[in-house]
């Protein structure tokens, strides 16, 4: 079976490894197999879901985005991480889920589903798994040094943390890249390096550095003086939660896909029977997807410089989009009258005595302001010949 990172997803279960877990099913195709455990109702709620999950990835982390690159003072180095963690779950949105979305609809309808875009598609998704966890990784160590080293923090170059983020998406790129050529040749071996250097050694990693966080943090209780220096201390260590939290909810929704993958590689008989293990399969890689959603809420929670933005951003958008839409005011007043040409209240009537002809101008713009009793006036500003 090629379980490996491929998310252990349906099409990575040949008959003939379904069949070793339930005999009935070795004679069967796994669009069968799907049609007999999976109802219509199953699938209709999963695409409902997936649509929700969708909207949540994109919007929620386009807004992070547009929030680091409208206010400056959002830019900083922890920032510049957030940056590259949304830039990976809004391609997660974009990419990950509809391709999914697509393997799932595949087996359901009895679609052939080509070899190729198949290992495509597991390499992109083992690319930005990667790419999030050493992102995480990285943002980590920055907020130890922050704390536990502040003056040593200060004197690191902004180089070295953009360094830090390109070896955390070259890492990714380079796990990624040897899944097409492991497969049918050293799978196992594939998914121990894949469990060690994306979970496992991370996990090791983030332990010892909120370790290290936690225990700077309350010496600096009663070693701290200054009120200055307890406010930064303060607001480090609060920048410094938000990153533990999202590192934690990342945790919990990326182990069950880690378990059920080390087990499709080495206990296949310990995974339950098929109708169990289609829905397991289904859960893992909703629970990891709806992480990516998460995250932008975790931001506008925890830091309120970033709320602020990203409403600041939605609501001009939201405007914008009702300036678009909304028709012009004249044609609204034209539509209730019923009537056609100007509108009576917008226009001049001036009669000439030579033809007798009335003179219609266009329309009058108008200006509101406060007289000297106090009274609201309107006056025109000019008038189009």
């Amino acid at each position: 079976m090629s379980a490996t990172q491929s998310i252990v997803p349906f099409a990575n279960f040949s008959t003939k490894k379904l069949g070793s877990l339930n005999p009935t099913v070795a004679t069967t195709s796994l669009h069968e197999v799907f049609l007999k455990y999976v109802t219509t109702l199953e699938l209709t709620l999963s695409f409902v879901y997936y649509a929700f999950v969708f909207i949540a990835v994109v919007v929620g982390n386009a807004l992070v985005i547009a929030a680091y690159k409208k206010n400056w003072r959002l830019r900083t180095t922890t920032n510049t991480f957030i940056l590259g963690l949304a830039t990976a779950d809004l391609l997660v949105g974009f990419i990950s889920i509809p391709l999914w979305l697509y393997v799932y609809s595949c087996h359901y309808f009895d679609i052939i589903l080509r070899a190729l875009p198949y290992e495509l598609y597991i390499t992109f998704d083992i690319f930005i798994g990667c790419a999030s966890i050493f992102q995480l990784t990285a943002i980590s160590l920055e907020r130890c040094i922050a704390i536990v080293w502040p003056i040593r923090h200060r004197g690191i170059r902004t180089g070295v943390f953009r360094a830090m983020q390109v070896l955390a998406w070259g890492a990714s790129a380079v796990v990624a890249g040897l899944y097409p050529i492991q497969l049918k040749h050293w799978e196992e071996g594939y998914t121990a390096l894949i469990f060690s250097i994306c979970f496992a050694g991370p996990f090791i990693v983030l332990f010892t550095v909120y370790i290290l966080i936690y225990d700077t943090a309350i010496k600096s209780r009663t070693r701290v003086r200054s009120e200055l220096a307890r406010a930064t201390m303060h607001r480090e260590i609060r920048v410094t939660g938000t990153v533990a939290l999202v590192t934690g909810v990342f945790m919990i929704a990326w182990f069950p896909f880690f378990v059920v993958t080390v087990l499709a590689t080495y206990e296949l008989e310990s995974l339950p029977e098929p109708a169990g293990l289609l829905r397991l399969i289904a859960f893992v890689k909703a629970l990891h997807y709806t992480n990516s959603g998460l995250n932008p809420m975790i931001y506008g929670y925890r830091n309120p410089e970033m709320r602020k933005t990203m409403r600041s951003i939605a609501l001009k958008f939201c405007l914008l989009r009702s300036l678009f839409n909304r028709p012009h005011g004249l044609q609204t007043r034209q539509s209730r009258s019923g009537t056609s040409g100007t509108s009576p209240g917008n226009t001049l009537g001036v009669r000439n005595p030579q033809s007798g002809r009335t003179l219609t101008p266009t329309v009058i713009n108008a200006v509101a302001f406060v007289n000297k009793a106090g009274d609201v006036e309107s006056r025109p500003a000019s008038v189009g010949e």
